[in-house]
């Protein structure tokens, strides 16, 4: 109440945290300083997740080399997995904590449905035993899936190239780092849209011109909206010059922090300015206000 600003990782989080669903019984006090809230991208450590400098990957690629270098990438990654190559098929990475904010539950859902898709998914995380359950019985019942429960940072180095869709279907996210390095090596994000996935990955439109798409979005999170989604990103698969673009597209944007950091001090100098506007009130002269199940403050 007392903040010149208030900020949060993202500029779509900002929004939902002034909404019932996402406040958690802050969302009124938050809605009443919403002159005052901003949301500012994380951003990426641009040297430490760079495919051209990687120790970790098989290949190093630029933009220009990423499809031929990837491809090198997948093949490594398969056999690491004991996933047949076949470059006909995608691959889908999962690098993740295992729990409900992550969408798992959606995953569970379609699971049997995974099984027939013609792609093969890799995972790495641990959480919560149900899905760490899940994944172990689907690495060993079916032929399109593989699993390391576990925490592995040269491995997910690894998956993000290796991959061709990177899979953070999340409930909600308030920035999110996994789609960032995901457009950075070339790996296309499948991602539900809210908070920071949806202000880092443009959805692709299909047949549009001009197309500024860099990943599948998908707005409901229910498991069929999610599977519908990921049969698109199966259909572009198969378009190779398409789905290079798309890559290409991705790989071009820059979430480096150079950028977040240009955008903080840019609050800082609104702050500035705000506060010589419009000082902070002292505490007795705030109105008093009253919260859902709450008594007065």
């Amino acid at each position: 109440m007392y903040a010149d600003v208030v900020t949060t990782v993202s500029h779509r989080y900002a929004e939902e945290i002034q909404t019932l669903d996402y406040g958690w019984g802050l969302d009124e006090v938050l809605f009443q300083r919403h002159p005052r809230i901003f949301g500012i991208p994380n951003g990426l450590d641009w040297d430490a997740w760079n495919p051209e400098s990687d120790s970790h990957l098989t290949a190093r690629y630029t933009a220009a080399e990423a499809p031929e270098a990837k491809a090198s990438n997948r093949t490594a990654l398969r056999e690491e997995f004991g996933l047949p190559d076949d470059p006909g098929v995608p691959l889908v990475g999962i690098v993740s904590r295992l729990v409900d904010q992550k969408g798992f539950d959606l995953i569970e859902a379609i699971a049997g449905e995974l099984r027939e898709l013609p792609l093969q998914v890799v995972v790495l995380g641990t959480g919560h035993p149900r899905y760490e359950q899940l994944f172990r019985e689907l690495a060993a019942n079916t032929a399109n899936v593989r699993a390391r429960i576990g925490f592995d940072v040269a491995l997910s180095h690894r998956i993000y190239t290796g991959a061709d869709f990177f899979l953070m279907p999340s409930a909600f996210e308030p920035g999110g780092l996994g789609q960032l390095i995901a457009l950075r090596y070339g790996t296309l994000p499948i991602v539900h849209a809210t908070g920071g996935l949806a202000d880092t990955v443009a959805p692709y439109v299909p047949g549009a011109k001009n197309g500024k798409g860099t990943g599948f979005v998908f707005e409901s999170p229910h498991p069929e909206v999610l599977f519908t989604t990921i049969l698109l990103a199966l259909q572009v698969f198969r378009d190779k010059e398409e789905w290079k673009k798309i890559m290409l597209r991705g790989m071009r944007q820059d979430f480096s922090w150079r950028n977040s950091a240009q955008e903080y001090v840019k609050l800082y100098e609104r702050a500035l300015a705000l506060n010589q506007a419009s000082p902070a009130r002292p505490v007795d002269t705030f109105p008093r206000m009253r919260f859902r199940g709450a008594g007065p403050l």
